[in-house]
């Protein structure tokens, strides 16, 4: 401890009277090594951040930006070790084509991290906090972590005695990703949970979604199920409308005569046969 000191104050004296020394790089990297081995990570983040905007181009940058980021790991600061390490990346004149290829797998070894960690802390819970995961979502909104935050949030929801935080969490993913691969899949689980809640309407609404988002049987699946629900339920345009998507679609001769008087029947029992 006591060398580290007097390391500290030996290379700040030289810094005040040889500031533009060639040495000055590799005394004010030495200085911030002090604070990282001895654990200061919040001194040695700020200095040797510092060098690398100083000397981008030195030998000690690319050093320097690691030990950042390590930093930040070991304090299990995911989150601004993925703004640190987008940030390193940008700098076009730190490092080499190799070195951006380490921030990129730094950064999504950060990501899963964040999440992961997120993750359990709302799972530990029951599910009930989902806020953190939310807010990362919200600032990475727009990317891949983003999109797998609310994925997430949306599983540990799952998990909840709360159908409507579910419901919440999963519009939130439609809204965002309305692409996303994980979407029709998602607004099928959606219906699934408002049906075992009795929302039945609700979850007929979340199945037709779904239903326009899949292919083939998956997709008469869900049409079905919705059809079938909205009958009970004396909707008999939606229900027909869900039957209708099922008599388009390629099928058997036999399933399509037992749609078309399931149709017939929706038109007795609302009394406007003709």
């Amino acid at each position: 401890v006591q060398a580290r000191a007097g390391l500290r104050r030996a290379g700040k004296v030289y810094i005040r009277r040889y500031p533009r020394a060639a040495e000055i790089r590799q005394v004010k990297f030495n200085i911030a090594r002090t604070h990282y081995d001895a654990g200061n990570f919040d001194e040695s983040i700020l200095l040797f951040t510092a060098l690398v905007e100083q000397f981008p181009t030195s030998k000690e940058a690319p050093v320097s930006a690691h030990l950042v980021l390590d930093s930040l790991r070991n304090k299990e600061d995911y989150d601004g070790l993925i703004v640190a390490g987008k940030r390193f990346k940008r700098m076009a004149r730190l490092g080499d084509g190799k070195f951006k290829g380490e921030m990129t797998a730094i950064i999504k070894g950060a990501e899963n991290a964040l999440l992961r960690t997120e993750t359990i802390k709302a799972t530990s819970d029951g599910g009930e906090s989902t806020g953190t995961l939310e807010q990362i979502a919200a600032k990475y909104k727009g990317t891949a972590l983003g999109e797998k935050a609310l994925l997430n949030a949306f599983v540990t929801a799952r998990n909840s005695k709360d159908p409507e935080k579910l419901f919440e969490v999963g519009s939130k993913l439609v809204r965002a990703y309305p692409n996303s691969k994980k979407v029709p899949d998602v607004l099928s689980t959606m219906g699934k949970i408002a049906l075992d809640s009795l929302q039945f309407a609700r979850g007929a609404t979340f199945l037709e979604a779904a239903a326009r988002r899949k292919r083939g049987a998956a997709a008469a699946k869900l049409h079905k199920a919705a059809g079938v629900i909205r009958a009970q339920l004396g909707d008999r345009r939606r229900a027909e409308q869900n039957l209708n998507v099922l008599l388009r679609v390629g099928s058997s001769a036999a399933a399509k005569a037992q749609l078309a008087t399931s149709i017939a029947q929706l038109h007795i029992q609302a009394g406007d046969w003709r």
